[in-house]
């Protein structure tokens, strides 16, 4: 951490080699950023701290973070535009050895999204998920990243039904992409779990 900041909501991952990355909020002079740092198994040492990412267009909060077996890390978070609550996102690619830069990856330009979550797979492919909140009702959200390609794709919604508030999800990933997220929704009086499943064969 820095030597002036308040850090909480740390979130931690490991690679098949033993290196760890471990991503948090830090609170300085007002502003939220997200920080990380990387323990280097090899070295048996922790590097120094930094962030990833730099905007001052309002507080960065509540990350996650998953590593594939070869050492690539995502990480997530949710951000202030200035306008509205957005999911972000930051690479760190393990051939490289550094991060790359944050973008935003919910591409809806309404709605305050949050409690985003992300998952990869041994190719290097991340799908994160959040919920949205606009009119008085949450959705749940998802979007790909490809390696292939190193690019994320469209965001698109995965929850089907109208009603009551989506949120508290969960998501796996297994090494050959599958992907299945797990919320709580309100229906009527009751609160129910539902999911929704991504196939890497038929998408």
């Amino acid at each position: 951490t820095s030597s002036t900041g308040s850090a909480a909501n740390v979130r931690l991952t490991v690679s098949w080699s033993g290196d760890l990355v471990a991503v948090w909020h830090e609170t300085d002079a007002g502003l939220s950023n997200i920080w990380a740092n990387r323990y280097v198994a090899s070295l048996g040492r922790w590097e120094d701290a930094g962030l990833i990412e730099t905007s001052s267009a309002g507080n960065a909060e509540a990350p996650d973070v998953k590593a594939d077996n070869w050492g690539n890390v995502t990480a997530v978070w949710s951000q202030h535009t200035g306008s509205r609550k957005a999911v972000f996102a930051n690479r760190f690619s393990a051939d490289a050895g550094r991060w790359g830069d944050a973008g935003i990856i919910d591409t809806e330009s309404t709605g305050d999204s949050h409690g985003v979550r992300v998952g990869m797979d041994n190719a290097g492919n991340a799908v994160a998920a959040w919920s949205r909140d606009l009119g008085g009702q949450s959705t749940i959200w998802a979007n790909r990243y490809v390696a292939a390609t190193e690019r994320w794709s469209d965001a698109g919604r995965i929850s089907a039904i109208d009603a009551g508030l989506a949120d508290a999800l969960e998501i796996a990933v297994d090494w050959m992409g599958n992907v299945a997220v797990a919320w709580t929704q309100i229906l009527g009086a009751e609160t129910r779990v539902l999911a929704s499943r991504y196939s890497a064969d038929g998408g």
